[in-house]
């Protein structure tokens, strides 16, 4: 006997093919459609996220319902998305402005490649990734050109931020 071409269904009727790999399809086809509709990500609303925003060294960053305005001057925008993601959640930002140190110290935004950016929100406690939108803590991460990881947190006061 040859083990080379010995198969699963090695001299099986086609009817008899058909209701094995009906008994082995259609509970893992069950299984991926169960997961497609119950293991969604829960969407985030845009109004969680609303807020003036500080980060030591880098400007600010005023989180409106229609975009992300950079600075007290409002001269920089960005439009954004808030969305789930396979490892969290996200603000996916565009176009493309990335925080880059500059020579006095602490950070700017200026145009880089690419068509923009993913913010990581952060969740609440020791968690290492939010699970749910009401694991928000009122943070996100950048991650500046160097490399740096630059962590901003919603200010308390409305005064922190200007008008």
């Amino acid at each position: 006997m040859d083990l080379r071409r010995q198969g699963f269904f090695e001299g099986a009727k086609a009817r008899d093919m058909v209701i094995g790999w009906g008994i082995l399809g259609v509970p893992i086809a069950t299984l991926l459609l169960l997961g497609a509709l119950f293991l969604k990500a829960e969407p985030i609303p845009r109004q969680q996220v609303i807020g003036c925003y500080t980060a030591a060294g880098a400007p600010t960053l005023h989180i409106r319902f229609d975009a992300i305005y950079v600075g007290n001057n409002r001269q920089g925008s960005f439009t954004y998305i808030a969305e789930p993601y396979k490892a969290g959640y996200h603000l996916a930002v565009n176009p493309a402005l990335g925080l880059h140190p500059i020579s006095a110290g602490g950070y700017e935004f200026l145009p880089d490649r690419g068509i923009g950016y993913f913010w990581e929100l952060l969740p609440n406690g020791t968690a290492s990734r939010m699970r749910a939108p009401s694991d928000y803590s009122g943070r996100f991460e950048i991650i500046a050109a160097d490399g740096t990881s630059v962590v901003y947190s919603r200010a308390d006061a409305a005064a922190k931020c200007g008008p």
